[in-house]
């Protein structure tokens, strides 16, 4: 059997594999859409992360299993649109476990722990964005609960 999923807020110590993780996220989405930046082309993400760490609208959460991370979640406080009801929201920056460890419960449990911090910040509603070809992403948000409200579309004026 597995090794048991630790979910622990990260640490400063955490931001190079949180970076190689961030890395495979990058890689996945230019696979399937050219209009994304390659890897290479981002620059201080470590130092980002680490920044991003201390800042108390933001919350970065980490999966372990064997002493090694394996997936980590990003959430962040808002202004809600003026267009809704309530003031401040949930975002989902990104959540993303390493192939190897997927279907294991480490996605649910990311998503379960920043979603506690949600509501221990007294906040109501969590947004995302996905990518609409990525159906991996799709069909994990929607078997967490959510689900599409609003379509962002795009057209290539070449």
């Amino acid at each position: 059997m597995g090794s048991e999923i630790i979910i622990r807020e990260a640490q400063k110590k955490d931001a190079k594999e949180i970076v190689s993780l961030l890395k495979q996220v990058i890689d996945y989405h230019c696979e399937f859409d050219k209009n994304y930046k390659p890897f290479s082309d981002y620059k201080n993400m470590r130092k980002n992360i680490m920044s991003r760490m201390v800042r108390r609208d933001t919350k970065i959460f980490v999966a372990e299993s064997g002493g090694k991370i394996i997936g980590y979640c990003e959430g962040v406080i808002e202004k809600a649109p003026g267009s809704t009801i309530f003031k401040k929201m949930g975002s989902i920056d990104t959540l993303i476990v390493t192939k190897k460890h997927r279907k294991k419960g480490a996605g649910e449990k990311l998503a379960s722990a920043l979603m506690k911090w949600f509501r221990e910040k007294k906040i109501k509603y969590a947004e995302l964005n996905v990518d609409s070809l990525n159906v991996l992403g799709i069909r994990f948000w929607n078997s967490c609960g959510f689900s599409g409200y609003r379509v962002k579309m795009r057209k290539n004026l070449k």
